[in-house]
C-alpha cells in the first residue's frame, strides 16, 4: 500500500536581493550626511575663528598705536600689541604675534575717502598688525574638530587691521602789537568808542579795551576754537607764543617775542594767559618771523611734544604787515620742510596789509587754511573752521 502523505509541502524563502542594496544604500547615505555635517560644522567653525581673529586683530592695533602715542616708542608698541593679542584665543589657542606681523608708518586720507597705510610714514600716525593662523605662523593653524570628515583637519587664515589715532600738537602764534588796541574801524590808531575820549597817547599805553579792542575779540575767538578742540575730543595738545617788536619809551617796553605757554592739553592754561595778556598795555611792532620760529622750536625741541606721533600745527594770526625781522614766508618753507609742519594764517581788519604775505606763508607750508576776516564774527568763525578742519580719530 502506498503511505498517504500528509498533504503539507516544505516551502523555502529565497532572500530578497533588493534589502542588501538598501543596506547599502543606507550605509553610504549615512555616511554622506555625516560628511555634509562635518563639512557645515567645519564651515561654521571657520567663521567662528575668523571672527575671533578679526576681534584680536583689531583689539591688537588699537593697542599697539595707544601705547605708541603713550611712550613715543615702537618697541612699547609691539609689546602692547602682542599681550593683548595673547589673551584672546583664535581656535581654542591664544594668538601669538612675530615683532614682524606689527607694523607702525602713517595712514593718510585718500581723495575717495578711504585711508593707505604707508609704512614707516612720518609722522607716524597708524599700526597695522597681521594675524595670521598659519603652518609657518607663530600661532600655527587652525585645526578643525569635524575636519577628519572632509579630508582637512586643519586650515590657515590670515586678516590685518589698521589702527590710526590722529595726535595734534598746535602752537597758536598772536600778534600782541600797539595795534591790538584798536578798534575794528579799520581806522589806524582809531581806539573803542569806550575809550576815544582819552588821548591817543594814554590809549597806546594803556590796556586794551575788555570789549571792543582787538585783542579782545582775537581772545574770545581763540577761547572758542579750545572749546571746540574739546567738544570734538581732538587728541590735542596747544602752545601759545605772542610776537610784537623790541621797543621801550621810558617804563614801557615791549619784546618781540613771548612763550606764554608750553605744549599742554590744559586749555585752561591758554585761556589764563590770554587774559593776563590783555591786563597791560600792548606796544611795540609787528615781527612774525619771530612768532613763527619760536613755534616751531617749541614744535621740535618741547619736552611735550610727540616727535614721533604728533602732526604739527602752527596758527598764525596779524593784523597787520610785519615790519620787523626775518620775513616769515622763507621761515615757514623751513619749518614744513623740517617736520611737515601745517601753517594756517588768519589775518584781520581792513589794514592787514599783510595778507599777501600771509597767504604765502600758507601756500609754502602746505595744506594749511589762509583766512581772512574784517569782523568780530568772521573772525570767531575763521578759528572754528581751523579747529573742524583738524580730523579725528580714525580706524580701518
Amino acid at each position: 500500500m502506498r503511505k498517504i502523505s500528509s498533504g503539507r509541502r516544505r516551502v523555502t524563502h529565497k532572500r530578497h536581493p533588493r534589502r542588501g542594496a538598501i543596506a547599502i544604500l543606507a550605509a553610504f547615505v549615512m555616511v554622506a550626511l555625516l560628511a555634509l555635517a562635518g563639512f557645515f560644522l567645519s564651515l561654521s567653525y571657520v567663521e567662528l575663528t575668523r571672527a575671533e581673529l578679526r576681534a584680536a586683530t583689531d583689539a591688537a592695533a588699537r593697542s599697539a598705536v595707544i601705547r605708541l602715542v603713550e611712550t613715543q616708542s615702537t618697541s612699547s608698541g609691539r609689546a602692547a600689541a602682542r599681550d593683548i593679542a595673547s589673551r584672546f584665543e583664535v581656535g581654542g589657542k591664544a594668538l601669538s604675534l612675530n615683532d614682524s606681523d606689527i607694523q607702525f608708518g602713517r595712514s593718510t586720507r585718500q581723495s575717495n575717502g578711504s585711508y593707505s597705510f604707508a609704512i614707516n610714514g612720518t609722522p607716524t600716525n597708524a599700526a597695522r598688525v597681521f594675524g595670521r593662523k598659519t603652518k609657518t605662523s607663530a600661532a600655527g593653524p587652525v585645526e578643525l574638530p569635524f575636519g577628519g570628515f572632509v579630508g582637512a583637519p586643519e586650515y590657515s587664515t590670515e586678516l590685518n587691521a589698521v589702527a590710526m589715532r590722529l595726535d595734534y600738537d598746535i602752537v597758536i602764534v598772536l600778534d600782541r602789537s600797539g595795534s591790538m588796541g584798536w578798534d575794528l574801524s579799520g581806522v589806524e590808531f582809531e581806539y573803542p568808542e569806550a575809550v576815544r575820549q582819552r588821548p591817543l597817547v594814554e590809549n597806546y599805553f594803556s590796556p586794551p579795551d575788555p570789549t571792543g579792542s582787538r585783542w579782545a575779540i582775537l581772545s574770545a575767538s581763540v577761547n572758542d576754537f579750545l572749546t571746540i578742540l574739546n567738544q570734538r575730543q581732538v587728541a590735542a595738545r596747544v602752545g601759545l607764543v605772542t610776537y610784537a617788536g623790541d621797543y621801550t619809551f621810558g617804563k614801557y617796553s615791549s619784546v618781540k617775542l613771548t612763550v606764554e605757554s608750553d605744549l599742554t592739553s590744559t586749555f585752561s592754561t591758554i585761556t589764563s594767559k590770554l587774559t593776563a595778556i590783555g591786563q597791560v598795555p600792548l606796544i611795540g611792532g609787528t615781527d612774525i618771523g619771530a612768532g613763527i620760529t619760536a613755534a616751531q622750536t617749541m614744535l621740535t625741541t618741547s619736552s611735550q611734544a610727540r616727535l614721533k606721533t604728533g602732526q604739527p600745527i602752527i596758527i598764525v594770526f596779524s593784523d597787520g604787515m610785519f615790519n620787523q625781522g626775518t620775513e616769515p614766508v622763507s621761515l615757514a618753507a623751513s619749518a614744513y620742510a623740517q617736520s611737515s609742519t601745517i601753517i594756517h594764517s588768519v589775518t584781520f581788519g581792513a589794514t592787514a596789509q599783510g595778507r599777501a604775505t600771509m597767504n604765502s606763508v600758507t601756500a609754502t607750508a602746505g595744506k594749511g587754511l589762509s583766512l581772512h576776516a574784517n569782523t568780530a564774527a568772521e573772525l570767531t568763525e575763521s578759528f572754528r573752521s581751523i579747529a573742524n578742519a583738524i580730523p579725528i580719530v580714525v580706524t580701518e
